[in-house]
């Protein structure tokens, strides 16, 4: 995290000082995102992948109106079935990225979250402003040891909900971190 503090000293005030400093849970934030999405990518494609490659081997025959054998079948199936997995190589890299650059500080000031993706962004919620403060444990979380999950920041411009009726995504929150309870109970110190 030292990489992270030092870059992060561009953005503070002169009289500002980081209290805390988290890092996202590779194993939630990265591995079992793609675990998951991996899966659903290969239920949905695996099948007819295996069906191109089993035609393009020789091994299920395609043939035309005359009887002859065919490949192009086989070729437009592998093709078309593989452009999921383009899509899956992309979610690869750019998990592992904004998982690199992810990275949450509460300084004497206010709560800072830095994401990215193509850049580096940083987001600030000023303390004073922080009117709740929610902790966010979801199933895939609960999979996770040591527990990880979510601490959610809420203030009159950004809510934890946007709506009393639905739950959408804060605007400010530490996601997939380690011992979110006990970093609630730190966090509530500062806040208060």
């Amino acid at each position: 995290m030292g990489h992270e503090l030092e870059e992060l000293k561009r953005i503070l005030d002169d009289d500002e000082e980081v209290i805390e400093s988290y890092k996202p849970n590779k194993k939630r934030f990265v591995h079992l995102n793609l675990l998951l999405t991996g899966f659903i990518f290969l239920l949905f494609t695996g099948g007819l992948l295996t069906f191109g490659i089993l035609g393009l081997t020789g091994v299920i025959t395609f043939l035309n109106d005359n009887g002859e054998k065919e490949m192009f079948p086989a070729i437009m199936v592998t093709v078309v079935a593989s452009i999921p997995l383009l899509f899956y190589l992309i979610t690869i890299i750019g998990t592992t990225i904004k998982y690199r650059r992810a990275f949450y500080v509460v300084t004497n000031k206010r709560i800072i979250i830095r994401t990215g993706i193509i850049g580096v962004d940083y987001k600030s919620l000023d303390i004073k402003n922080v009117i709740s403060v929610d902790v966010r444990v979801d199933f895939l979380d609960k999979l996770v040891h040591p527990n990880t999950g979510s601490i959610v920041f809420g203030n009159a411009a950004a809510p934890v909900y946007a709506s009393p009726n639905h739950r959408y995504p804060a605007a400010y929150s530490f996601a997939h971190i380690d011992n979110p309870y006990e970093v609630y109970k730190k966090l509530k110190e500062h806040i208060n």
